[in-house]
C-alpha cells in the first residue's frame, strides 16, 4: 500500500518534501516495513550515543584548562554540531521513518522539510569548520614559532559564531524561503571550502614530509621542538576526521545525483538514499571516537573530569 497522496496533485505541496516524494509511490510490503523498523531502532541507539559522547567531549574541553587551545576550540565546534545531530537530526529521522511506516503524508512532508533544514545547517557547519581546522593546522605547521600570535581562542570562537550564523541563514533561505539563487551561491561556497581543504591538506603533507626528510638526513641530530611534535600529532587527528567526513558524506552526494537523474522512484533507491542519510549522521558518532582514540591527553582529561564529578 502506498502513502496517502491526497495532496500530490498540488505541485506546491510536493516541493517541501524534496527528495522524499520518492516514498509516495513505494509499495509498503513487509520487507520495506521491517527495514523501516530496523532503521528506527538503529537511529535511536546512534542518536543516544552521538548525544552523550559529544556532550562528554564538549564538557571535558571546557572543564580542562590545559585543553584550552585554538585547535581544541575547533573540536568543540565540531562536537557541538555532532551533538545537535544527536538531539535534533536523529529524532527527526526517527519521526520521519515512523510517519512513513504509518503512511501519514502530511506529517511525512513536514518532517522531511525539518530534516532537510537540519541537515543543511549541520553539513554546512561541519564542512566549514573542517576548513577552519585545516587552515589552523596549516598555520601551526608553517608558522609554529608565531602561531600563538596569529591564532587565539577568542579569534577561533568568533570564526565559529560566523560559521553557525551563515549556515543557519543559508538553511532558512534554502529550505523555507525556496531561494534558488541562494542555493547556487551556497553550493559555490561549500565547493570553494572543499577546494581550500584539499589545498591546505596538500601543503600540510608536503611540509610535514619535508620536515621528516630533514630529520632523517641529519640523523636526528636536531630534534623537533615539543610544539612541532604536538602539531604533528594533531595532524593525524585531522586526517582521520577528514577521511571519516568524506566516507560518510560521499555516498549521500552520489545518491542525490542519482535521484536527480532518475526518471522513476524505486524501493531500492529510497532505501539506499536513507542509508546514505544515516551515514551522514553516523559521522556524528565517529568523530568523538576519533578524539578519544587518537588524543591521549583528551582521554586522560576525561577520566579526571568525570572522576571529580563522582
Amino acid at each position: 500500500m502506498a502513502l496517502n497522496t491526497t495532496s500530490e496533485s498540488d505541485p506546491t505541496f510536493m516541493k517541501p518534501c524534496l527528495r522524499f516524494e520518492l516514498n509516495l509511490n513505494i509499495e509498503h510490503n513487509s520487507s520495506y516495513e521491517s527495514g523501516l523498523i530496523t532503521g528506527i531502532v538503529l537511529c535511536i541507539l546512534l542518536g543516544i550515543f552521538a548525544t552523550l559522547s559529544n556532550l562528554s567531549a564538549i564538557y571535558t574541553i571546557l572543564k580542562t584548562s590545559s585543553l584550552h587551545r585554538p585547535s581544541n576550540v575547533l573540536i568543540v565546534g565540531l562536537a557541538i554540531s555532532d551533538f545537535f545531530a544527536g538531539i535534533i537530526a536523529y529524532p527527526c529521522l526517527v519521526a520521519l521513518q515512523l510517519s512513513d511506516l504509518l503512511q501519514d503524508i502530511t506529517k511525512f512532508c513536514a518532517l522531511a522539510k525539518a530534516l532537510w533544514f537540519t541537515l543543511m545547517i549541520l553539513v554546512s557547519v561541519s564542512l566549514l569548520t573542517l576548513t577552519a581546522v585545516a587552515l589552523d593546522r596549516f598555520l601551526a605547521l608553517h608558522y609554529h614559532m608565531r602561531y600563538c600570535q596569529y591564532v587565539t581562542n577568542k579569534g577561533v570562537a568568533v570564526v565559529l559564531v560566523f560559521i553557525w550564523s551563515y549556515s543557519c541563514l543559508a538553511g532558512v533561505l534554502l529550505v523555507y524561503l525556496n531561494r534558488e539563487d541562494t542555493l547556487r551561491a551556497h553550493f559555490i561556497v561549500l565547493f570553494v571550502a572543499s577546494l581550500m581543504d584539499i589545498y591546505f591538506l596538500l601543503k600540510i603533507y608536503k611540509t610535514a614530509y619535508r620536515h621528516s626528510r630533514q630529520i632523517q638526513v641529519q640523523h636526528q641530530s636536531v630534534q623537533p621542538s615539543s610544539n612541532l611534535s604536538q602539531v604533528r600529532k594533531s595532524l593525524n587527528v585531522m586526517y582521520f576526521i577528514i577521511v571519516a567526513f568524506v566516507i560518510c558524506y560521499l555516498p549521500y552526494v552520489i545518491c542525490s545525483g542519482a535521484i536527480g537523474v532518475s526518471s522513476e522512484s524505486s524501493g531500492v533507491l529510497v532505501i539506499i538514499y536513507t542509508i546514505a542519510e544515516g551515514l551522514i549522521l553516523l559521522n556524528s558518532c565517529i568523530n568523538p571516537v576519533i578524539y578519544y582514540w587518537r588524543i591521549e591527553e583528551f582521554r586522560n582529561a576525561t577520566r579526571i573530569v568525570f572522576k571529580c564529578i563522582r
